[in-house]
């Protein structure tokens, strides 16, 4: 009798530790706008580059000035750089009426097309309770020459503790890229 209730103290024990370290995956959230620009505009192909360190599972944050920290328990549903790529193609429909800005897609002809490059630095919490997203952009002609581009440094403020606060903020500090951009193509 001892045996067995001794493996049950443990069993709950170990059941407790689990709910403790559960395991949450989150998403950007959708972009609920209208469509400034139609589909007969020009295309524009958008590509997103995250730095190595972000091109993670794990939501990342910065612990320090030069230590930053990828979470195992709180990870993105899917690809960080495919997500962010989606969301800033779906931001820039909303945000600009010159383009319509599409993914890098074989089945499309897109040799022609000019090019916006987002290169993400930074895209990740800080231990302040911050969202950070920085970076540079890049327009590129359909030869590759440079048209336009500038850096960008964007710092949203959790408005609570949390991964999901975390995400809200970084879709937030994204948006203010995003929109800062599309002034600007």
């Amino acid at each position: 009798m001892k045996r067995v209730l001794l493996g049950c103290v443990f069993l709950l024990a170990g059941c407790a530790g689990q709910s403790a370290m559960s395991h949450q995956s989150y998403l950007l959230p959708d972009v609920n706008q209208t469509n400034l620009v139609t589909s007969s505009a020009p295309l524009l192909v958008v590509e997103v580059e995250l730095a190595p360190y972000l091109d993670v599972n794990g939501i990342v944050y910065r612990t320090s000035s030069t230590e930053v920290v990828e979470a195992k328990q709180n990870t993105w549903a899917m690809d960080a750089g495919d997500m962010v790529q989606r969301q800033v193609i779906a931001m820039l429909r909303t945000m600009q009426s010159q383009y319509w800005p599409v993914d890098p897609n074989p089945s499309l002809k897109l040799a022609d097309q000019p090019k916006l490059l987002i290169k993400l630095d930074k895209f990740n919490g800080s231990v302040a309770g911050n969202a950070e997203v920085s970076g540079e952009w890049l327009l590129l002609s359909q030869s590759g020459e440079i048209i336009k581009g500038e850096g960008f440094n964007h710092t949203v403020a959790l408005d609570q503790d949390g991964y999901a606060a975390l995400v809200t903020a970084l879709s937030q500090a994204l948006s203010l890229t995003v929109s800062d951009v599309s002034k600007q193509i």
